[in-house]
């Protein structure tokens, strides 16, 4: 692992997602990137590279996720600021269930289910949350007044996950607050700190290298000239500022002097 890599992680983490759920599955499925299925009855879905970036070079025989890839499955971290960059907010705090958006001729109607993941496996550890090699869904938020509740019930019988059920006032962080194996925003701040410090030292390398390479291409007189302090040029302008100001301060001694002379020469007379 190069040092700008972000930092794998081993131990079970929790986060909170989004799958889509399409009509055309009769909801019996969540599906992940690019329509994938997630394993039923309680099983951790692996993980695996997408078989179209083949063509664009980017499939690998390495587990996911690896590396330069984008590979893997995703969460984010069960804390305010990162559920507020993946735009999880609302679900993470409970107030709203499925919602649904517009889908293609395909997919005549696709639903967002929302929920907890606990992930094992090879995890990478981002600012905003993680992509792992395992995961599975642990938990679905039940909507309160929604057409599809009973949908949602019944993924959570098909993938054995945990009622959150906002009828009851359960939200998707009290959820995750009860549980361990949650990174806070403190613990993501220490395992990327020497990522963070990799990347500004090999920024600043590559910008001396940039700078050598570029006084390398330059004609030697080219250099001497800019290593050569440039001399000042006195201009007229700059001649007649300086007059003024040689002026204005000879008035104003000649005025304190005035002022001095007479005060002195009438407290010597008194004494």
């Amino acid at each position: 692992m190069t040092t700008t890599e972000s930092p794998l992680y081993t131990e079970t983490l929790l986060g909170v997602r989004a799958w889509n759920v399409s009509a055309t599955t009769n909801w019996e499925l969540l599906q992940g990137y690019g329509d994938a299925n997630w394993a039923t009855d309680g099983e951790f879905t692996e993980a695996a590279c997408d078989l179209k970036q083949v063509s664009r070079g980017g499939a690998h025989q390495e587990k996911a996720p690896s590396g330069p890839c984008t590979c893997g499955l995703y969460a984010a971290h069960p804390f305010e600021a990162a559920v507020r960059h993946h735009h999880l907010e609302h679900a993470f705090r409970g107030e709203f269930g499925v919602s649904e958006f517009p889908g293609s001729r395909n997919h005549p109607r696709v639903n967002r289910v929302f929920g907890v993941v606990e992930a094992t496996g090879q995890i990478e550890v981002h600012e905003h949350g993680f992509r792992a090699e395992f995961a599975r869904p642990i938990g679905l938020l039940i909507p309160g007044n929604d057409p599809h509740r009973h949908h949602v019930l019944d993924l959570c019988r098909r993938y054995r996950a945990h009622r959150i059920d906002s009828l009851l006032g359960e939200t998707l962080q009290s959820f995750v607050d009860n549980r361990p194996g949650q990174l806070t925003e403190s613990s993501v701040e220490a395992l990327l700190e020497p990522v963070h410090r990799a990347e500004e030292e090999l920024a600043l390398a590559e910008e001396e290298a940039d700078e050598k390479q570029r006084l390398a291409t330059m004609p030697l007189t080219w250099r001497f000239k800019e290593a050569t302090p440039r001399p000042i040029y006195w201009t007229g302008l700059s001649l007649y500022y300086l007059g003024c100001a040689v002026i204005g301060i000879t008035l104003w001694l000649v005025i304190i002097l005035a002022w001095i002379l007479p005060l002195y020469g009438l407290v010597k007379a008194v004494s």
